[in-house]
């Protein structure tokens, strides 16, 4: 597997926990707005050996928490080796997809190598086409996966304007109505994108998606999030 990444602490990317991340290489989408796009479509100079993860996982074992994102985990077939290789060190494992390999996530979900899953949900299913070549029905499935499958998970959309608006949101929260998980993540721009066009979009008002949240809670057992509404970075 091409582990093209690695932060060794991570205060953010597994909720409640101190975590190590590794950043897989590849994706099948092609989301403007993407945030770490060398991961998207640059094969890294300097991939990260697993057996080097292992042995700092080894060395530190007061954390205890390793998320593995992307670019697309689910990408690399040898993912389950990886993972239960974590898992076989004690470790407990957050995945970060966007569902277009349900057959991998499958796999490692009913192997139990995933202890949290976190799915990107893009837009509604019948707009995916415009994010690159992977059919909604696809990540549909991967969808009905996660909440069939997984012990604990979140869905979330990051709400880029030329993707994402009210009708789409609104589809996406009635396909997944019943989730343990459901947030609204604010578009960022002003930072390096997967397309450079995108950073010139400018984001919803945080008080729109605040609306949005409060009008899909009802489907949810917890209260939809509204995330990423600070200041974006210039």
């Amino acid at each position: 597997m091409t582990i093209a990444g690695l932060v060794p602490v991570s205060l953010v990317d597994y909720p409640g926990h101190v975590a190590v991340t590794l950043f897989s290489a590849g994706c099948d989408l092609r989301c403007p707005y993407c945030h770490n796009p060398d991961l998207v479509t640059v094969r890294p100079q300097a991939p990260v050996d697993v057996a080097d993860v292992l042995n700092l996982l080894r060395r530190r074992p007061a954390v205890t928490h390793v998320c593995v994102s992307g670019g697309e985990p689910t990408l690399h077939r040898d993912l389950p080796q990886l993972l239960a290789a974590i898992k076989d060190l004690g470790h407990s494992i957050k995945l970060d997809t966007c569902g277009s390999r349900p057959e991998r996530l499958a796999q490692v979900l009913r192997a139990g190598l995933c202890d949290y899953v976190a799915m990107d949900i893009k837009t509604s299913w019948d707009r995916y086409l415009e994010l690159g070549p992977v059919p909604g029905a696809t990540c549909a499935r991967s969808a009905e996966l996660v909440q069939s499958l997984a012990p604990d998970y979140e869905f979330r959309t990051t709400a880029y304007p030329a993707a994402v608006d009210h009708a789409a949101v609104r589809k996406i929260a009635a396909g997944i109505a019943g989730a343990r998980r459901y947030a609204l993540q604010q578009f960022v721009a002003g930072r390096r994108l997967l397309d450079d066009r995108a950073a010139a979009v400018a984001p919803y008002p945080a008080s729109m998606l605040e609306d949005w949240a409060r009008e899909l809670s009802p489907l949810f057992p917890e209260p939809v999030q509204v995330r990423n509404t600070g200041t974006p970075p210039s």
